[in-house]
């Protein structure tokens, strides 16, 4: 059964492939495609735990679902950019930029003085988890402070720079100085999750700049898609290699040493569709938001983080594997519920995206989430992990309408 979900995605391929879909289009539908063959590969290893039989009803359940988020989020590359009349933007991006100079150089410091010793990156990340570690104690009170910013504009910084560079040119000091601080910006976060052994962040960092890019690709000044083309094989180069190094320390450790490598990227890249199919969709009970949505529980007062024991008592699996983006809505809100939760995201989606490659730019910074739902979703809900750049997303977008509303009225 579980190939049966893997011609079903590479019909999804090759079906918009002969419908000369945009590549930015075919991207998620690639990485989805890859990761049901990567089930396969998986659930014939050793290290594979099937708690029930694959069947297809779940398999079918998952493609309609993305078949129709897909058809809502896709979209086409932006054709024409001009300038946003915000007088609040221009602020925002200062912050943004400017904040991330002082947390990159100490984080540079501590990768100088104190090195990356990938030989203890198991034991680093094994403490992370348990909570005696936090890798933001390598940050002055100042920085973390200012680190804030970097975490919170995540998903903005690399949409500001390429807008920036496409609506400015890169002559003066002080752009040159915007544009550096987008990047940094961006990367902040990047780097201090490499100090407790982090993988996610180096593949999301990765997967959502080429998400932006691809959709400013035919806009961006032939100059600077040049240096940008260069500058991303070469980081994306170095990323894959970092990954892999964090991976083989990982896994070379006594607790993995009996298991072949390529199980366990296997794993990674193909545990979602198996998890979703024989565990996942068998839940004894759901989670009611406390799943995708713990961040919220902070307005209240609490930690903003899920207590996966917790919910393991409620669901009676296992809530820190991979489940697609799917399989953790269902544990929120149940097999109906969660199939309505889409609707309304492809509703929302489907009126955020952009209109004949026309950009609008708060449109635009809530509608990259929105595809990088669906981009990452292959593996995990996204927003567990980018719950504080969602909300900085929002936020921005809303002072950025409200911003341009009270300007029209005040022309008027």
């Amino acid at each position: 059964m579980i190939y049966v979900n893997f011609i079903i995605f590479l019909g999804f391929s090759i079906y918009f492939i002969k419908k000369h879909e945009d590549i930015i289009n075919l991207y998620p539908l690639a990485l989805w495609t890859i990761a049901a063959l990567a089930s396969i590969f998986y659930s014939q290893s050793v290290i594979f735990r099937q708690f029930h039989d694959f069947t297809l009803v779940p398999f079918l359940y998952l493609a309609i679902l993305f078949l129709l988020l897909f058809l809502c989020v896709k979209s086409e590359p932006l054709k024409t950019i001009s300038k946003c009349k915000s007088p609040v933007l221009l602020p925002i991006m200062w912050i943004i930029a400017f904040t991330s100079y002082i947390p990159f150089a100490e984080i540079l410091y501590h990768f100088v003085s104190s090195g990356v010793d990938f030989g203890n990156i198991a034991d680093i990340k094994n403490e992370y988890t348990s909570g005696e570690y936090d890798s933001r104690n390598i940050l002055t009170p100042l920085s973390s402070k200012l680190f804030a910013f970097s975490a919170y504009s995540w998903f903005i910084s690399p949409i500001l720079f390429f807008y920036y560079i496409t609506v400015n040119p890169i002559k003066t000091t002080y752009n040159k100085l915007m544009i550096v601080g987008f990047i940094i910006s961006y990367l902040n976060p990047l780097l201090l999750g490499m100090t407790v052994g982090t993988r996610g962040a180096l593949l999301w960092a990765l997967l959502y700049f080429l998400q932006i890019f691809l959709f400013f690709r035919k806009v961006i000044p032939s100059k600077a898609k040049k240096i940008i083309n260069r500058s991303f094989l070469c980081a994306a180069v170095g990323i894959i290699a970092i990954f892999m190094v964090i991976t083989i320390s990982r896994f070379s450790s006594d607790q993995y040493s009996d298991f072949a490598l390529t199980d366990w990227i296997y794993r990674y890249m193909g545990e979602s569709f198996c998890n979703f199919n024989t565990e996942c969709w068998y839940t004894k009970g759901i989670t009611l938001g406390k799943n995708c949505f713990a961040f919220f529980s902070s307005i209240v007062g609490g930690d903003g983080q899920r207590d996966y024991l917790a919910l393991e008592r409620i669901t009676g699996t296992r809530m820190n594997v991979y489940n697609t983006l799917f399989g953790d809505l269902l544990y929120d809100f149940g097999h109906i519920f969660a199939a309505i939760f889409v609707l309304c995201l492809c509703y929302i989606s489907s009126k955020l995206r952009p209109r004949n490659g026309n950009f609008v730019l708060p449109n635009f910074f809530l509608y990259s989430v929105c595809f990088y739902i669906l981009l990452s979703g292959f593996l995990i809900w996204p927003l567990i992990t980018k719950a504080y750049s969602f909300w900085g997303t929002i936020i921005v977008s809303i002072c950025i309408y409200l911003s341009q509303i009270f300007s029209t009225i005040k022309i008027k």
